[in-house]
């Protein structure tokens, strides 16, 4: 057969297909996987019962979502064979994958100690907070077997060479190791898991002393490629309105400057002013302002808030949504009253200190600005 434009396309055979899912279903009932548990498979298939059915269209645009490309999970099957399930099929698939994610948020972590478990997607991450990494240890170590019995059970398959061990301290200066001496190896399936200084987890680079050193860093390399890469439409040279100059910063470089700022917006002024330094250069090229017209002024005719000023809001904004989040982890985390400005321990709840001189004087200029506006 060809297509209109002459191009030849392959239709696999029906009995490929069919081939494809018989390995994939031979591979999981082999005797390399974990031996079966019948009440736990009761449970699933009673649970798959109890659900509502879905409508045909609703399994039909779920199914041509799925991302041909990603890799296949543990059972073997891959996206592009599932996107051939017959739609009987594919509903009975559908409703065990989200029964297993239903399960997994519903985890409790017994007999450990204090120890909180956190989930996001397929990430999972285990805390606990201690004097010494000597007690922390043991009871990270217990919750951690625990888990992987879980996983085990529900045949999750854990990717070793991803998983890590960060421990966090309060120290003005950076630490010179990750972890202090004689602190004993943390185990995942018999596999050790490696204590790092910095780790990055959900996009954000975090380090042993919650510095975000190397955290702004590379935010910082990542929006400087962007901003080469949009400097025919950014730049001096381009034909674009101001507005439309505006748009394309807050879309595009803005939105990866200040990721998930309440995280690191109480980082030290000194590195947040490199951010800054980013959108006084933008502020400059896209107006074609002259050396002397001075930066709080190219951001009032902007109408652009400093950086630190667009963090505080966020971070506010934050707080508030998370003190009455029916999640206790939300809701636990921003309970407690920020440091006094001169202590030397900063905590996300410390952007709520006074302004810095140049964003004073931003929103003063701003504030001007709409006042003769009106």
């Amino acid at each position: 057969m060809e297509q209109p434009h002459g191009r030849h396309f392959h239709i696999k055979p029906f009995e490929k297909k069919a081939e494809c899912i018989a390995d994939s279903i031979e591979l999981q009932c082999s005797h390399t996987l974990p031996p079966y548990d019948t009440q736990h498979i009761s449970l699933i298939e009673e649970e798959v019962r109890q659900k509502p059915p879905q409508s045909p269209w609703t399994k039909f645009k779920t199914r041509q979502g799925l991302k041909a490309e990603k890799a296949p999970g543990l059972d073997g099957i891959s996206n592009k064979a599932v996107k051939c399930f017959p739609l009987t099929l594919y509903h009975f698939w559908l409703q065990y994958s989200t029964r297993a994610l239903r399960i997994v948020t519903s985890l409790r972590l017994k007999g450990s100690q204090g120890v909180q478990l956190a989930l996001f997607a397929d990430d999972t991450a285990l805390y606990l907070c201690g004097q010494t990494e000597l007690n922390i240890c043991p009871h990270l170590q217990k919750a951690i077997k625990e888990l992987a019995r879980w996983l085990q059970t529900w045949r999750i398959e854990v990717n070793d060479e991803k998983s890590a061990a960060i421990s966090f301290i309060y120290r003005k200066g950076r630490s010179p190791v990750a972890v202090a001496h004689g602190t004993p190896p943390l185990r995942i399936n018999n596999a050790p898991i490696p204590w790092q200084h910095t780790y990055k987890y959900l996009g954000i680079t975090f380090d042993r002393n919650l510095h975000f050193r190397d955290h702004i860093k590379r935010v910082r390399k990542t929006a400087i490629s962007y901003q080469s890469r949009l400097k025919g439409m950014l730049g001096r040279n381009s034909k674009l309105t101001l507005r439309n100059k505006r748009t394309l910063y807050l879309m595009c470089i803005r939105t990866v400057l200040t990721y998930a700022s309440p995280v690191f917006a109480h980082a030290a002024p000194k590195r947040l002013k490199e951010l800054q330094v980013l959108q006084n250069k933008f502020c400059r090229t896209a107006t074609k302002a002259h050396w002397c017209v001075k930066n709080s002024v190219l951001h009032r005719d902007l109408d652009l808030p400093s950086i630190r000023k667009y963090m505080r809001d966020a971070s506010e904004r934050f707080f508030a949504i998370a003190e009455s989040h029916p999640n206790p982890l939300l809701s636990a985390a921003v309970a407690y009253e920020a440091p006094p400005p001169y202590h030397f321990i900063r905590r996300p709840r410390n952007i709520t200190d006074p302004p810095d001189d140049f964003t004073a004087e931003v929103e003063r200029l701003r504030e001007l600005n709409k006042q003769n506006d009106n």
